[in-house]
């Protein structure tokens, strides 16, 4: 948290001479404002602890992972087109970041043991960088463990031995899609305002609090089946193979909500809602065929291996 103070301090001239404050080196000066008594409760040379949860994590091109050993609680995503991009130094610190931000419940006030096979992580979280991208992540990363109690010790551990979480972050979810903002806002407007997204992570939700399949940053819940949906107008854009989930659900929980499903009238979950392949049963109250344009963004597809291994529900 003195890094960029100091790289204001290495513009001036002499020690008379005026310099001109970064907005990073007032942002630190701001931290030293109203933390320097709570830092000065902490020796400066402290004893290693006994870590009370153990962490591991990984970034590929594609996706990253981290999952809480005991219990095995998982955190993943998939990377944007532009995070692709990006470095591996900075998809491995995102990682660090992200699954940090998700599991705040879980690592409240516990001394964490956080293993990662990148080097330059454990340097970068414990030192900061040079790099402005990199010591942005390492701020957010100090930033959330502040927040919340979290004693991090990060270690370094050679690939053999983080199998897991690198096999975590190769997967890639093709279930993440969402609808277009512009139609979600029409159907909101319709049938809304609606309350909670049952099925989505933190990049694609349509409403503030959303269920999602994995830990993710902002997650109300993981698994919205084990929630009551009945207080609840609830959006639902499952995928297709938990449509006849979704409905059994809705029906144990007495809930309401709007449904988007395919236009296939061979599939199984179709005689749900429509018995004579005609009318719609006496639960749907209101339809609507969406526009014939690019609604979608993601790909159907079946995603098995992260569920036989980790013994995990779709969402």
């Amino acid at each position: 948290m003195t890094r960029s103070m100091y790289a204001v301090i290495k513009e001036k001239i002499s020690w008379f001479s005026r310099v001109k404050m970064s907005e990073e080196a007032l942002e630190e000066i701001k931290f030293w404002q109203l933390n320097i008594d709570f830092v000065n409760e902490v020796p400066a040379w402290t004893n290693e602890f006994k870590p009370t949860k153990l962490v591991y994590s990984d970034a590929s091109d594609h996706a990253c992972a981290a999952f809480v050993q005991k219990p095995n609680v998982v955190f993943h995503q998939n990377w944007s087109e532009s995070e692709k991009g990006k470095s591996s130094t900075w998809r491995e610190l995102k990682a660090v970041c992200l699954a940090i931000e998700s599991y705040s419940n879980i690592l409240h006030d516990q001394n964490i043991a956080w293993f990662t096979d990148n080097q330059n992580i454990v340097t970068i979280v414990h030192k900061g960088s040079k790099v402005k991208k990199l010591q942005v992540l390492a701020l957010k990363i100090f930033s959330s463990c502040l927040t919340n109690g979290i004693s991090l010790e990060m270690k370094w551990i050679p690939r053999d031995l983080n199998v897991d979480a690198d096999s975590l972050s190769k997967i890639i979810d093709f279930e993440v899609y969402s609808l277009n903002d512009t139609v979600f806002a029409m159907l909101d407007s319709k049938w809304g305002p609606h309350t909670v997204d049952r099925f989505a992570c933190h990049y694609n939700r349509k409403i503030d609090r959303f269920n999602s399949r994995f830990y993710q940053p902002g997650a109300e819940a993981v698994d919205a089946f084990l929630q009551d949906w009945e207080f609840e107008n609830n959006w639902l854009m499952p995928p297709v193979c938990l449509i006849p989930r979704v409905l059994a659900h809705m029906r144990i929980c007495k809930a309401k909500g709007t449904l988007v499903i395919p236009m296939w009238k061979s599939s199984h979950f179709w005689t749900l809602l429509c018995n004579d392949g005609i009318h719609w049963n006496s639960m749907v109250h209101d339809w609507c065929i969406l526009p014939n344009e690019r609604v979608f963004g993601g790909i159907l597809h079946s995603m098995t291996d992260i569920s036989k291994n980790f013994g995990l529900e779709y969402y």
